[in-house]
Parts: structure tokens; C-alpha cells; sequence
């Protein structure tokens, strides 16, 4: 009885790990995207708060950088579930 159990997760892994293999690169692409646009996103909010000159102290850098960040990713979530939504009617 416990050859059956063994056995039977030993062909599901086999199916998961088999499975998931050929997806591989989409997750490490996903990750890597998302990583350059929180990256940009920061770099964006500093050079907002320096054009626009109203950065005096690295407070407001920071709190610039972290609000960009924020609304850039909340909008980049928004866009993706709305055209996630769309494309599967």
C-alpha cells in the first residue's frame, strides 16, 4: 500500500516538473520585467522632483521616488487586469 502512494507522487511531480519546464523562461522574463520598471519608475520620480524643482531635501526624493513607484505600479496592474479581462471575452 505504500509503494501505491509513493508511486503516485512520484508520476505527479514528474507531470508538475515536466510542466513546467517549457514555462520556465516566462516567469524569469515576468520577473525581470518587472524588476527594470520598478527600477525606471524610481529613476523617473527623481528626475521629476529635480526639473520640476521641488526637491530641497532628500526627503522629498525619497518621497517622490516611492510615490512614482507606487502609481506607476498600481496603473501597470490595472492595465494588466483590464487586458486580461478583455481578452478573454
Amino acid at each position: 500500500m505504500k509503494r501505491l502512494y509513493i508511486s503516485a507522487f512520484t508520476i505527479s511531480m514528474g507531470y508538475v516538473v515536466s510542466g513546467l519546464i517549457p514555462l520556465l523562461h516566462f516567469f524569469i522574463m515576468l520577473s525581470y520585467s518587472v524588476v527594470v520598471t520598478g527600477i525606471v519608475l524610481l529613476v523617473f520620480g527623481a528626475i521629476k522632483v529635480h526639473v520640476t524643482g521641488s526637491g530641497r531635501g532628500m526627503y522629498l526624493y525619497i518621497w517622490s521616488t516611492l510615490s512614482t513607484l507606487l502609481i506607476g505600479g498600481v496603473a501597470s496592474v490595472v492595465a494588466f487586469k483590464s487586458f486580461e479581462m478583455n481578452s478573454t471575452l
